[in-house]
């Protein structure tokens, strides 16, 4: 009878453990769900600003092309009233990290979760690299109007843009530097994207575990 009652004792307290770390866990995962929609709906408003910023350089540099006829003054503000910035949008994921860091991506019980969870620093991973390419092909453009001695005078001017423009139109190698910053901020855009479609999923698959 004591051995018994011993081993019913150990059962009894790993039974509350696992229970414990289940309901710990479930805790866990609401905080991360709630965490990845808030950075899907960040993702997406970043997304909208970036398709605009991209649909503006296919339009300027198609503009700029040194074989068609100088940009008009006329035109040169419109385009420079046009022109959007792109964003860069900042992860933060403090409740996957503490998920992670408690060692508790175990003990969540979807396997093909626990690999999404797992895997979202090498989509952060990627990310950075293609940002990093954008902002390597920004910092080549600034450089270059640098040289080309327009830098002063957007400090000066009423549209800090159509400065800007102008060297496009009659700076091959500044064109093909504005031509980079479109293609990598294209690249980032499809990659922001890509996470974006990944955090949705993981959102979907905690809630569907949680429902009851």
């Amino acid at each position: 009878m004591i051995v018994v009652s011993i081993l019913l004792a150990f059962a009894l307290d790993a039974w509350w453990t696992e229970s414990q770390e289940r309901e710990r866990v479930g805790e866990m995962l609401e905080a991360v769900a709630s965490e990845f929609e808030s950075e899907v709906a960040a993702m997406d408003s970043v997304a909208a600003e970036n398709e605009r910023a991209i649909a503006w350089y296919g339009k300027t540099l198609q503009r700029t092309r040194p074989e068609l006829p100088p940009l008009s003054e006329d035109s040169l503000e419109i385009l420079g009233n046009e022109i959007y910035d792109f964003q860069i949008w900042e992860a933060g994921f403090g409740a996957l990290a503490a998920l992670l860091n408690g060692a508790l991506l175990e003990k969540v019980p979807e396997p093909e979760l626990r690999r999404l969870l797992g895997g979202w620093d090498g989509e952060l991973e990627d990310l950075q690299y293609s940002r990093d390419q954008v902002y390597d092909g920004t910092q080549r453009v600034a450089d270059l109007l640098v040289a080309t001695g327009r830098a002063p005078q957007l400090l000066d001017d009423e549209n800090l843009y159509v400065t800007r423009l102008r060297a496009m139109a009659t700076n091959r190698e500044l064109r093909a530097a504005e031509t980079i910053v479109a293609d990598a901020l294209h690249a980032y855009h499809a990659d922001l994207y890509r996470a974006r479609e990944r955090a949705s999923d993981i959102v979907v698959r905690i809630r569907r575990g949680s429902a009851p």
